[in-house]
């Protein structure tokens, strides 16, 4: 039930109860920047009360699979690490502004801007800047219902959101709605129509976003002290900024202090700053390690990045279609010249985002077999608990990993309560050293010398 989540720091902070039960639930930023639900109410819920069935870490709720194969019925090509789907692309849209706007090839605000412009929806709930609010949240969940309001949406907000109130907004108003959304909210969303009927009316489209995994607010104050704005005057971030003769995954980042409108320094990729390899995984919520959808497979279109080498030069969209009206949609932009689209494999597919796969596979058997160990409660998953299988090498990798994680949330805390960017990093780079020292080369390099001396023996 939803209470065992909360007790065991599974929130993900998604807001699907405090949506179906504003009465009893409301979302909260905890002291490590993360949004979590917190019971409003004091009287119990009843076990059969409809919000244990939406939140996507509780047991009551249904899986991927059959929450896919309930809302995409059409999309018959199943696919052990995509999940069911119609079609797989790569590539970008033609537009030069679109493109430059956009986090990879500009494929989400493409759609979103068609869907608005042939009114096949009314409004798209999307992720947007905002002004910094009191607890320093700054991006939010907004409804837009015009065009020209897409291209003001997120590009990538590694930063965390709720979708409460836009979902009362649905659930009270008529209308013709899209959402965009990362896996684990989609899932949320869906199982939100399946005990409200009226939301599955309306929410004509789910376009999801392909996730690594989700973040503290703390990420975003990491690398704007890092350009020069501390922590409590971080006005802003723009995660996705393309600096001219970088590739696609040498991501550039910019932040803007509350009292200026400009960037503090120029942009900078993030290799350059410390703590911001996504592997690492600073500031992750647990929920994140606990969780098997990559590629938002109960979405009517999945799209994220097309890290495969022959798309690395520019940004370039992973677009993964399962819902035959979007797919359409997507052929005739490519008809119309709008596109510029690769067919491409579902494994190629799968491809691309490779590595976080194998995190959310073969290192989340490993973490549940832990769990199971330590006789921990965890969310029931589709991957079951195993240690078979794996080396030594990425059993520390997956090890390594939680411990940065966990470190990371007091080592920020204590800095900023010092005001000394070099406490965190001093707390955190022995850590990160044995992460690279598993994580890299080293251990390649150490068995070919085994194995060269072995010979020579």
């Amino acid at each position: 039930m939803i209470d065992k989540v909360l007790q065991n720091g599974y929130c993900i902070g998604c807001g699907a109860c405090a949506a179906l039960r504003p009465e009893k639930f409301h979302m909260q930023l905890d002291s490590n920047g993360l949004l979590r639900a917190v019971m409003t109410s004091s009287q119990d819920l009843a076990p059969d009360d409809p919000v244990h069935q939406v939140c996507p870490f509780a047991d009551p709720a249904m899986d991927e699979d059959v929450l896919s194969a309930r809302f995409l019925p059409k999309a018959k090509n199943p696919h052990v690490r995509i999940g069911r789907h119609i079609a797989c692309f790569a590539g970008k849209v033609t537009d030069p502004s679109l493109l430059q706007s956009s986090s990879s090839g500009g494929m989400g605000r493409w759609l979103l801007r068609r869907l608005l412009e042939t009114q096949a929806i009314d409004q798209a709930l999307v992720v947007s800047p905002c002004p910094r609010t009191p607890e320093g949240l700054l991006y939010r969940f907004e409804m837009i219902s015009t065009p020209n309001q897409v291209m003001g949406m997120a590009k990538s907000a590694y930063h965390p959101v709720e979708m409460s109130e836009v979902l009362q907004h649905v659930m009270k108003t008529q209308g013709r709605y899209a959402i965009s959304g990362v896996p684990c909210f989609i899932k949320a969303l869906r199982n939100l129509m399946v005990v409200n009927p009226e939301l599955q009316a309306r929410i004509r489209f789910t376009l999801g976003i392909v996730c690594g995994h989700l973040k503290s607010t703390f990420y975003g104050e990491m690398i704007g002290w890092q350009l020069g704005v501390p922590p409590d005057q971080l006005g802003s971030i723009d995660f996705r900024v393309k600096i001219p003769g970088k590739q696609a995954n040498e991501k550039g980042v910019s932040a803007i202090a509350l009292d200026s409108e400009t960037p503090a320094t120029p942009p900078k990729t993030v290799r350059q700053l410390f703590g911001t390899d996504y592997g690492q995984g600073l500031f992750k919520p647990k929920a994140c390690d606990y969780c098997d959808d990559v590629l938002a497979e109960t979405a009517d279109i999945s799209i994220g990045d097309a890290w495969l080498p022959q798309y690395l030069n520019e940004g370039n969209s992973l677009i993964i279609t399962r819902h035959p009206d979007l797919h359409s949609l997507i052929e005739e932009g490519m008809r119309q010249g709008d596109l510029q689209l690769d067919s491409i494999t579902a494994d190629q597919a799968a491809d691309s985002q490779d590595a976080g796969l194998r995190h959310r596979r073969e290192g989340l058997a490993y973490r549940l077999a832990l769990a199971q160990d330590r006789g921990d409660w965890v969310p029931t998953k589709r991957v079951k608990p195993s240690t078979s299988g794996l080396t030594l090498q990425k059993k520390m990798i997956f090890r390594i990993r939680m411990k940065i994680s966990r470190k990371s949330f007091p080592a920020f805390i204590e800095a900023k309560r010092d005001g000394d960017w070099n406490i965190f990093q001093r707390r955190m780079n022995s850590i990160i050293f044995l992460y690279t020292l598993f994580g890299g080369n080293f251990w390649k390099r150490l068995r070919k010398k085994i194995r060269k001396h072995l010979s020579i023996c």
